[in-house]
């Protein structure tokens, strides 16, 4: 389904009204890193559907990085992680996924690294030198406000 004019209008400013002031009057995000990040970034934010009222999100067909793709991503390296099994390297995942998908695996691993998704073990063995284009490399980086840039 193709999203009306009225909801890409209303998707737009509930972003602004998320991203224009994410911090309190304490100077401290008033939500979490990882859901600002989602928001700024346009990827569906499985881990934090919470925030919505209803059972769905009324912007699901709106994120860059859809549902369906990135729970399919996090479904396939959770199990194998949780069987211990050898972890694909990025380049790996972008051959499985398709180098058009790119950007939208580099924005997923960054939303699950900031939601304290796997451990260091998992990231290095995504990561591993060689093993990923230059723009992944940030994947691990502590999280700045930088990142909450409208775009």
């Amino acid at each position: 389904m193709t999203p009306t004019p009225e909801l890409r209008a209303l998707y737009q400013l509930h972003r602004y009204q998320i991203l224009l002031c994410p911090k309190g009057v304490d100077g401290k995000y008033v939500l979490p890193e990882p859901y600002l990040y989602a928001v700024a970034h346009d990827v569906y934010p499985m881990w934090h559907q919470s925030w919505h009222t209803d059972d769905n999100d009324p912007f699901e067909s709106m994120y860059h990085t859809k549902k369906e793709f990135i729970e399919d991503l996090m479904t396939y390296v959770d199990g194998l992680w949780v069987e211990k099994k050898s972890i694909p390297t990025f380049y790996d995942l972008e051959r499985k996924y398709g180098q058009e998908n790119r950007s939208a695996l580099i924005r997923s691993f960054r939303y699950c690294y900031l939601n304290r998704g796997f451990d260091e073990s998992f990231y290095r063995q995504l990561l591993g030198t060689a093993d990923h284009p230059t723009e992944a490399s940030g994947i691990c980086h502590p999280f700045e406000e930088y990142e909450l840039s409208l775009m």
